[in-house]
C-alpha cells in the first residue's frame, strides 16, 4: 500500500546562506535578506510538495540492484509540482535573475528537507515492523543505471496515480522530483535514513558543503 505523507515547511535561512557563500558584507548578502521573506512566500505557495512510499514485496520484476538479500523494497517519491519550476523560469525571463537563482536554490533546499522528514517515518513505521533498512539507493549514483527510475516509478502507480513522468532518457518530471528506494527485512544491518554527507556520493551538492 502506497502511504501519502505529511512533512513540514522546513529551512534553515543561516544554513541557506552557508550553502550560498553569502558574506554579510557583500551587497549581494544584503539584497537576500530582503528579497528572502518575500521567496519563501513564494515557495510556500508554489512548491505543492508530495512525498509517499511503498513497502512491497522485493519481487524480481522490479529488478532492482543492491537489494537481493531483502524481502521487502521500500520505494519513494518527493516532488514539487511545474508551478515552482514556471514560476522561476518567468523571473529569469523578466531578468529578475538573482531572484529566480535564490528561489530555485531554497526550493531544493525544501524539497531535500521533506524528503529527510519522509524517510524518518518510514523508518520508524518499518521499526515498529520489525524490518530494518538498508542505506538509500538512487539512480544515478552509486553506479546504479538511470534508466532503474523507470522501474520505481512502475512499482508506485501499479498502486495508485502519481503525478510524475520519465523522458526517453530517464529524466524525472517535474524537474524538482525524486525515485529512490530502500530495501527492507528484518535479518539485515540496519541503516538509519538520516543523511550523511561524509558517505554520499553527490560530491558537488550544494547541501554537502556545510555538513
Amino acid at each position: 500500500m502506497i502511504v501519502f505523507t505529511h512533512t513540514n515547511f522546513i529551512y534553515d535561512k543561516d544554513r541557506i546562506f552557508r550553502q550560498l557563500h553569502l558574506k554579510e558584507s557583500e551587497n549581494v548578502t544584503k539584497y537576500t535578506h530582503q528579497v528572502f521573506p518575500k521567496l519563501i512566500q513564494l515557495a510556500q505557495e508554489n512548491l505543492e510538495i508530495t512525498t509517499c512510499y511503498s513497502l512491497q514485496e522485493n519481487s524480481p520484476h522490479l529488478g532492482l540492484p543492491n537489494i537481493d538479500c531483502c524481502k521487502y523494497v521500500v520505494l519513494c517519491f518527493c516532488s514539487c509540482s511545474d508551478k515552482i519550476n514556471l514560476l522561476i523560469d518567468d523571473l529569469i525571463r523578466n531578468h529578475q535573475f538573482l531572484d529566480g537563482f535564490l528561489l530555485n536554490h531554497i526550493s531544493n533546499e525544501l524539497l531535500f528537507n521533506a524528503s529527510n522528514q519522509m524517510n524518518s517515518q518510514l523508518e520508524n513505521t518499518l521499526i515498529r515492523l520489525g524490518l530494518r533498512l538498508t542505506k538509500r539507493h538512487s539512480p544515478g549514483e552509486e553506479k546504479i543505471d538511470l534508466k532503474f527510475q523507470r522501474n520505481i516509478l512502475k512499482g508506485l502507480v501499479a498502486e495508485t496515480p502519481i503525478q510524475a513522468r520519465l523522458t526517453e532518457t530517464h529524466m524525472l518530471e517535474p524537474e524538482k522530483s525524486m525515485l529512490y528506494y530502500f530495501g527492507a527485512d528484518s535479518e539485515i544491518k540496519s541503516h538509519s535514513t538520516k543523511h550523511d554527507c561524509q558517505t554520499c556520493h553527490s560530491i558537488h551538492c550544494p547541501h554537502r558543503l556545510v555538513d
